[in-house]
């Protein structure tokens, strides 16, 4: 019986000691559908996500899960650090930008935004060769916290390779 939530318990328990992390990971999923507590399914998720990153180093299912932690908790930034840690992971990175665009929404402390900002802006420069829409970044970066080192570094050696003294 699939909507038997005691015996997912109990399979969890069984697969965990027999290090059986493939099906570990679809009984938390297959948990997670039964249950109607958004917390309860980031967490279940989350967990699912994690063996299939950590012990099985398999994104796309890993990603999936998360994405699903996502979901059920919108606005959580913990599934969504986890989804980029695996998309930088895996080199995806307009879907990193995309997850960091995400998180600025749920993250309200000023240090953390302007590094969110920072990392948009990295990646945009270092990863995909976009310096304008760089800059952009490192200036929204600015905007949140004036005195955001790693970025005043940026901006610093951004000004010096395009010899652009007056900025």
């Amino acid at each position: 019986d699939p909507s038997n939530i005691a015996a997912a318990l109990s399979l969890e328990t069984l697969c965990l000691l027999d290090e059986d992390w493939v099906e570990l990971a679809r009984a938390l999923l297959q948990e997670a559908s039964l249950i109607g507590d958004p917390q309860t399914v980031r967490r279940l998720c989350e967990r699912a996500g994690d063996l299939l990153w950590e012990k099985l180093h398999d994104a796309e299912p890993a990603l999936a899960a998360y994405h699903l932690a996502a979901k059920a908790a919108p606005q959580e930034a913990s599934p969504l650090r986890r989804l980029a840690a695996v998309l930088e992971s895996t080199g995806r990175w307009r879907e990193l930008i995309d997850i960091h665009e995400k998180e600025l929404v749920v993250t309200h402390d000023p240090v953390s935004r302007a590094d969110l900002y920072y990392r948009i802006a990295e990646t945009q420069r270092t990863k995909l060769g976009h310096l304008d829409a760089a800059e952009v970044a490192y200036a929204a970066a600015l905007d949140v916290d004036p005195l955001h080192l790693p970025t005043l570094h940026a901006f610093d050696a951004l000004f010096r390779s395009g010899q652009r003294w007056a900025e």
